[in-house]
């Protein structure tokens, strides 16, 4: 579908429950949504998954840049805001990992973690005119006098001589990327310098990387996890920069395995509101916080009383679950109660 968010329109795909945690997938330069088809496959069936072709790539607009990481960054918050998301899981490859960075400097309130993946916080001297070089060759010579150089620096060895539907998926996405796009893209990175600044990020993260990786090796890897306290780490061998393509099945895995250990930090929390439940909220009482609970738990019982009876009784029938409704004075927040103290998260079970 169509989305128009920061003065363009993008191209987005949005799949899995409605009731299921948003993970927003940020992918690769010169290529599409399309490169996360495999995990997708492997989240659907508990996240809400939101992918989307980045700025000047794929079906979504393509003006000509230089564009600033502070804007692509904001492409990411515009797009949650318009499809109704306070708060998601982020995961970006490549290009991707780098906006990850930078939400997290930027805009941390609105993610739960962040998973960074074959990424880099600098780019040195000499990786400064290899991207003018890039930019030179896509601008004059169009797309297709990048494709050798990047499936060089992408596939594994291996994959490269022996994968050849991976490799022709792959240069497709190269060729069909607008160059307006892949320029303005590597006019940022070019620049990029957010080594020093890494440290005031304090989201749960990890940083992914294959061990064969020439574009963003294990060493910048490292360099990132160390600056993000309680990071974690996982370099998985044999792959190199598209490990998500190359070896889909370990790299969900490992991405399954850290969301599992961030779930949402209050899982009645609405981050993706579905129509119908954005309405009955829209008449739930508004009640004080007190330490960012809902004032004492019992205030929120007597709101039962301000609901219309029928309501209330199809509320319950469609939610046995929980019990009252309660809106929070926060942005973003809305909070349904628990009946029982068993199904609070266990940071929250030691206050009941």
């Amino acid at each position: 579908m169509k989305v128009s968010a920061n003065g363009i329109q993008f191209n987005v795909d949005v799949s899995g429950p409605d009731t299921g945690t948003p993970v927003v997938l940020h992918h690769p330069l010169a290529t599409n949504l399309t490169c996360w088809d495999e995990l997708t496959a492997a989240l659907n069936g508990k996240y809400r998954v939101i992918r989307f072709d980045a700025r000047g790539h794929g079906k979504t607009d393509a003006p000509k840049g230089p564009y600033l990481f502070e804007t692509l960054a904001g492409d990411v918050v515009k797009l949650m805001d318009k499809l109704g998301i306070a708060k998601a899981h982020f995961l970006g490859l490549s290009m991707g990992g780098m906006i990850g960075q930078y939400l997290g400097l930027l805009h941390a309130d609105r993610c739960h973690s962040l998973c960074l993946v074959s990424t880099s916080s600098h780019t040195p001297p000499a990786g400064k005119a290899l991207w003018d070089e890039r930019i030179t060759n896509a601008g004059t010579l169009g797309m297709a006098s990048v494709v050798d150089g990047a499936m060089a620096r992408w596939v594994a060895p291996a994959a490269l001589a022996g994968r050849p539907a991976l490799v022709e998926r792959l240069k497709t996405m190269i060729v069909t990327t607008p160059p307006d796009g892949y320029v303005g893209w590597c006019e940022a990175i070019r620049h990029l310098d957010v080594t020093a600044r890494l440290k005031a990020i304090t989201l749960p993260a990890c940083v992914i990387v294959g061990a064969l990786d020439p574009a963003t090796p294990p060493a910048a890897a490292e360099v990132i996890s160390n600056e993000i306290k309680g990071s974690d780490l996982i370099v998985m061998p044999g792959v190199s920069h598209m490990l998500h393509n190359e070896e889909p099945e370990m790299f969900a895995r490992h991405v399954i395995e850290f969301l599992g250990r961030h779930p949402d930090e209050r899982r009645w929390r609405g981050s993706l509101i579905p129509p119908r439940e954005r309405a009955f909220l829209s008449s739930a009482v508004t009640v004080p916080l007190v330490r960012g609970l809902p004032n004492g738990w019992r205030a929120s019982q007597a709101s039962r009383s301000s609901l219309p009876d029928d309501h209330w009784g199809a509320h319950r029938q469609q939610h046995r679950n929980f019990s009252v409704p309660v809106r929070l004075r926060s942005a973003h927040s809305c909070w349904m109660r628990p009946q029982s103290t068993s199904q609070l998260c266990p940071r929250l079970r030691r206050r009941s």
